[in-house]
């Protein structure tokens, strides 16, 4: 049975097979709710809800087991059922007691259990719902069969009635444009983009306004639809918004002035492709969590680089015909691998094939490289834009297959740590890059040159370091960074706090 003294979530009491469970087909989900895989499987739970009700005898339990120190928290796993819209009851394994007596060896992974709590089968990875639903329905067959199985009712205590309406839902990313005048706000929880002034006033709402629809529909602003919309970034001459539809694995585009919404690369429907070359709407993505305007060898901002967090790789869309790296013509629409093998690592490498990532998320562009907040791996990395090489700045360790190594520490190189950073910027006036260390609830500036990791705000307790006087601000998980034309102001996505903050960095 499930270890007492443990914190259940959308129920009203600790579940149990002496009980509550008796007679039910259980599925455990294993998971973390920092990881993409783990995300992928969602929607297969939500089907497989969909089908089969627990007065079926059926009943989905989340298990989350944390990676990091920072998902230990009940507080923030009650945050990631609200985000992910959970309506099934999740016990927080905050000491890895379930992973453990399981013998778990990766995140996600499903258990399958009897009508008594005994063992079936247990499925590990994403990609298996076919195989779920044939489980499941074979358990179901042959418990009724044995008259074994319960078709009475459980009663949930969902943690969304437990809130009140907010005007932002996890906002992922921020943007600045027509010179610092409007901001660009991805409002993930509630699948659309919103254009704000400096005043607070919504100039435009781009997807649904009053009901927070997701879906994937192209049209006027009114009739568009995303599905937890991330990264954006805008053209230099403030017309268009490229957005990372990341759960419809698409990237889409906002015309401005003609108030119309288009999808330019992606199917709609999550890809395995780790190579590409498609055009456009043909090439299927894989969880595009962000994305910056940046060149080719030769040409200026007529690149899309994506932060591909489901394929761990950076892609590129090509805007424009341009000359891509190794003197390769690049034709408009094109959509392709640039860095990365697909191998969920932190390797770097000359050859940008050859390198791997995990789950970048954070991606910003100058003129010559690329700079990459790579989650999983708990670094910031660097990209030769000319060559493709990829070279890490800060945190990390030597052992490329070591995704553990993270912390909170100021440092240089392998010696500093940080924990699942999301957020990234360029900062032109001194040549450094701004990240948000996510799980840290911090924002440290990175010094590519020297290779440092410095604290510049500790949103757990007020002001950072370096001398300057940083108002006292909290952070929650803060996923995106983007600064003004000036660079004097830092916009915030504060995630989980549900606001954009912005600090004046010259005060």
């Amino acid at each position: 049975d499930f270890p007492a003294n443990l914190e259940w979530l959308n129920c009203e009491n600790q579940l149990s097979f002496e009980n509550e469970l008796n007679g039910k087909l259980c599925v455990l989900d294993i998971f973390t709710y920092c990881c993409i895989n783990c995300m992928h499987v969602m929607p297969d739970l939500k089907h497989l809800h969909s089908k089969f009700s627990i007065e079926d005898g059926v009943m989905i339990i989340g298990v989350h087991s944390a990676k990091f120190d920072d998902e230990k928290s009940t507080a923030n796993v009650i945050q990631s059922i609200l985000r992910h819209e959970l309506d099934h009851p999740v016990v927080n394994d905050e000491r890895g007691i379930i992973y453990d007596s399981l013998d778990i060896q990766c995140w996600p992974t499903f258990v399958i259990l009897g009508p008594q709590g005994q063992f079936l089968h247990v499925l590990h990875g994403e990609g298996k719902r076919e195989m779920l639903m044939w489980l499941v329905r074979l358990g179901l067959r042959y418990y009724d069969s044995l008259g074994l199985l319960s078709h009475h009712s459980i009663p949930l205590s969902l943690e969304r009635h437990k809130i009140k309406p907010m005007t932002l839902s996890f906002p992922g990313k921020v943007c600045v444009v027509n010179d610092g005048d409007d901001i660009v706000i991805s409002d993930s929880g509630h699948h659309r983009i919103l254009i704000v002034g400096k005043d607070g006033i919504t100039r435009s709402c781009v997807g649904n306004k009053e009901y927070f629809e997701e879906g994937f529909v192209d049209g006027v602003f009114q009739k568009a639809r995303f599905n937890n919309p991330q990264g954006i970034t805008c053209s230099r001459n403030g017309k268009t918004i490229f957005v990372a539809d990341t759960n419809n694995h698409a990237i889409r585009k906002i015309d401005l002035e003609y108030c119309e919404v288009t999808t330019i690369a992606g199917t709609g429907n999550q890809g395995n492709d780790l190579v590409g070359g498609g055009a456009g709407k043909m090439q299927a993505l894989n969880s595009p969590w962000d994305l910056t305007l940046g060149p080719s060898c030769e040409d200026q901002e007529v690149v899309l680089y994506i932060a591909m967090a489901g394929s761990h790789q950076i892609w590129a869309l090509a805007l424009e015909d341009c000359v891509w790296f190794n003197n390769r013509s690049l034709r408009r629409g094109c959509c392709l691998a640039f860095c990365g093998s697909g191998d969920e690592e932190n390797r770097n490498n000359y050859y940008p094939h050859k390198a791997g990532f995990a789950q970048p998320s954070g991606i910003v562009s100058t003129n010559s490289s690329l700079y990459v907040a790579d989650s999983e791996s708990s670094t910031i990395r660097m990209i030769d834009i000319k060559t493709g090489s990829v070279k890490g700045l800060v945190g990390g360790g030597l052992d490329p297959k070591d995704l553990f190594s993270f912390g909170d520490v100021d440092g240089i190189g392998m010696s500093a740590k940080l924990q699942h950073p999301i957020g990234i910027a360029w900062r032109a006036c001194s040549k450094d890059v701004i990240i948000a260390d996510s799980y840290n609830h911090k924002i440290k500036i990175i010094n590519p040159t020297k290779r440092t990791s410095t604290t510049l705000i500790d949103g757990n307790c007020g002001p950072g370091m370096n001398d300057k006087i940083v108002p006292d601000v909290k952070l929650r998980e803060p996923s995106g960074l983007h600064l003004s034309p000036d660079g004097n102001s830092l916009y915030i996505a504060n995630t989980n706090a549900h606001v954009i903050t912005m600090i004046n960095l010259q005060t």
